[in-house]
């Protein structure tokens, strides 16, 4: 089980790949009795689908550039963002799980009598200014209520969606080019879209202990620079 010695991910890269197709294909054969729906399956296998070609690009180490490794490492963050809301909400919260399942995926799951479920976010995550450097993105965040530096209590997580170029989509939903789930603030996060595109929309939303999601941010509008 997950703990301070057993992390739900390992911690060296070929181990965290091979981690990562395995709790794929546990979570695709055990789905309907964990109650994990399609639409999280399609986003877990192409995820893990990315982060399998990413790496085979890095595989040779003379041919393989610092964007290569830099778009592994992306793959690698958002995969395991997605795979630790996944676990977390469908086996650690889910009295449908087993104890097999939480070895198996490495999920801690505290006793009954200590586990303690929030409420879901009510509002959005506070953003403080963006910046961009050297294209890498710096977003700090906190907690609107009470204007503390991160995330409130009952949250796990706060996700970011983006979209390159364009103008802003009228509703989040439609920013579909990447997301990245993080637990400290500041957020900082390594944007090469290639090409001429300088412009950047993303939006941002908190994720509860129990895998609830919170309402979006605004979409903002950031220009990245070289």
């Amino acid at each position: 089980m997950q703990n301070a010695k057993n992390p739900l991910f390992p911690r060296t890269l070929n181990a965290l790949v091979k981690d990562l197709n395995e709790k794929q294909s546990y979570l695709e054969a055990n789905a309907e009795r964990l109650g994990i729906p399609s639409s999280e399956l399609d986003v877990i296998r192409e995820q893990v689908d990315a982060v399998n070609e990413a790496k085979a690009a890095t595989d040779d180490r003379d041919m393989c550039s610092k964007h290569d490794i830099d778009v592994r490492n992306r793959a690698m963050r958002t995969a395991k963002g997605t795979l630790r809301r996944v676990t977390g909400y469908f086996v650690r919260d889910n009295s449908d799980a087993t104890s097999e399942d939480c070895e198996v995926l490495h999920v801690y799951r505290r006793s009954k009598e200590a586990r303690q479920l929030l409420s879901p976010p009510e509002s959005a995550p506070g953003i403080g200014q963006i910046s961009s450097k050297d294209s890498v993105l710096t977003v700090p965040f906190f907690d609107p209520a009470t204007g503390r530096r991160g995330r409130p209590e009952g949250v796990q997580f706060m996700e970011a969606v983006y979209r390159f170029g364009g103008k802003a989509p009228a509703r989040a939903e439609f920013l579909t080019d990447g997301s990245v789930c993080i637990t400290a603030s500041p957020m900082r996060l390594p944007m090469k879209p290639g090409g001429n595109v300088k412009v950047l929309h993303i939006a941002f939303r908190w994720i509860g202990t129990r895998g609830d999601f919170g309402p979006w941010s605004k979409i903002y509008r950031v220009t990245l620079l070289k």
